[in-house]
């Protein structure tokens, strides 16, 4: 089966969700990329992985996992060394499964996580002034 590579890149660089240190890509049941790295492309690209295979396998724990047809998420040391969050799905194509990963490096991962958990409980606070009758402005 072929996929133009462009294409699929194109559409796994899109950063919707993700910070700047985020990436989303594809691995084949090889171990080797099927787009190129947005934060590392000059050393982890679809190029490079055939050109050298037996030096750019990637074989972090979500791409293990989603091999075997697993989804997750997980913080591990990524195929660039750098401590990620990382999420992971199966991709099954017909005589092939692929791995689909989105990571994100970690402490800025946490810093959203704790961003969100602030807000929450500012809204939280927020409603209580409603349930108690405090004028917190007209917005019907």
């Amino acid at each position: 089966m072929r996929i133009p590579a462009d294409e699929i890149t194109a559409i796994l660089h899109q950063r919707e969700g993700m910070g700047e240190s985020g990436e989303t890509f594809l691995v084949g049941e090889d171990g080797l990329l099927r787009t190129d790295s947005l934060q590392d492309p000059e050393n982890f690209s679809v190029s490079q992985s055939f050109a050298a295979p037996g030096t750019h396998k990637i074989k972090t724990p979500g791409v293990t996992s989603a091999l075997t047809g697993k989804s997750g998420k997980l913080t591990y040391s990524n195929h660039r060394g750098v401590e990620v969050l990382g999420a992971w799905v199966s991709i099954s194509l017909p005589g092939s499964t692929w791995a689909m990963v989105a990571e994100e490096v970690r402490n800025l991962a946490q810093r959203s996580s704790e961003a969100i958990t602030s807000t929450s409980k500012q809204i939280a606070g927020t409603d209580s002034r409603v349930t108690e009758g405090s004028d917190c402005g007209d917005f019907g």
